[in-house]
């Protein structure tokens, strides 16, 4: 339950049905705790059926995928792990390994939305044999970069309270637009902004950032992926966008860098929120698919 406090200062202003689902999620879900090579890696197993891992981090915890995790978690076990604690890309997949082992996990399929997306590639290059299928919604491509340490050297002497403002203020624009929406769904937004402002609160750290972004540089150093580089695996991609979303513009680099990939689009108007306002039907789609898997 949350504390009178956390509700004082973060959820005072939303409705109360919001709150109430999400305070029977925490009642009814367990954070679990896996002690791991010095650190804890935090994470959410719920559900049954096929398993489908999926991530959070840097800028927030496993808790803010508990409105997806309530729509699928009837057709599939899923995991959402937190990815923060790790350093090194490395970390970061015997991590995963660590836990898909503990929670006895072989073969499973992949989920990213927006820029846990980028964790869900670099996973999948490094275990596409493992994998069933892989979905994406609203994310980036691999793009080679050069001088990562330079960037993440920047990152560590700038002022952090100016980055966080930086990355908070690019999220808001992400979740700009003028369409209109239901009085349901506007409460879902009110709800979900109550709950990421916690969640960057709480996680959103220094270190929290400058870990996830290594691992992101890491995996943008590597050469771009390409289609025969996965021609034995036996899986399919899905990709989940909208045209004024401002990640559209990568969704061809995808399609080149992933095999067996198929499109869906949905429609404009609502930028990188429109998986909360088209929430039913973006289930239903992730339920097919997932579903189907090979």
């Amino acid at each position: 339950m949350l504390s009178e406090e956390t509700k004082k200062k973060y959820y005072s202003a939303v409705p109360e049905k919001e709150l109430r689902r999400y305070e029977e999620f925490l009642q009814t879900h367990t954070l679990k705790h896996l002690e791991w090579e010095g650190q804890s890696i935090r994470y959410y197993r719920c559900g049954q059926g096929p398993a489908i891992l999926t991530f959070s981090g840097g800028h927030s915890g496993p808790q803010v995928s508990y409105d997806l995790l309530l729509g699928l978690e009837k057709n599939f076990t899923f995991l959402v792990v937190n990815v923060s604690g790790f350093k090194k890309k490395d970390d970061f997949n015997r991590g995963l390994q660590a836990v898909l082992q503990v929670e006895g996990i072989d073969r499973f399929s992949l989920f990213g939305q927006s820029f846990s997306g980028i964790y869900a590639q670099a996973f999948f290059r490094m275990n596409h044999k493992r994998v069933k299928a892989i979905a994406l919604a609203n994310t980036p491509a691999h793009k080679k970069i050069k001088n990562a340490s330079l960037r993440l050297w920047i990152v560590r002497i700038f002022p952090f309270f100016l980055f966080k403002s930086l990355i908070i203020k690019k999220l808001s624009r992400y979740q700009t637009f003028e369409a209109e929406i239901s009085p349901e769904v506007r409460d879902k937004m009110r709800f979900k902004k109550a709950l990421f402002r916690e969640a960057m609160t709480l996680e959103m750290t220094r270190r929290n950032i400058l870990n996830v972004l290594q691992i992101i540089m890491e995996f943008y150093e590597e050469n771009t992926p390409v289609q025969d580089e996965f021609k034995a695996w036996s899986g399919k991609t899905l990709i989940l966008t909208s045209k004024d979303d401002p990640l559209f513009k990568d969704v061809d680099l995808l399609k080149e860098q992933l095999p067996r990939t198929e499109v869906q689009v949905f429609p404009s108007g609502y930028k990188h929120v429109w998986p909360l306002v088209f929430r039913d039907d973006f289930n239903s789609l992730l339920i097919s698919f997932f579903g189907n898997a090979p």
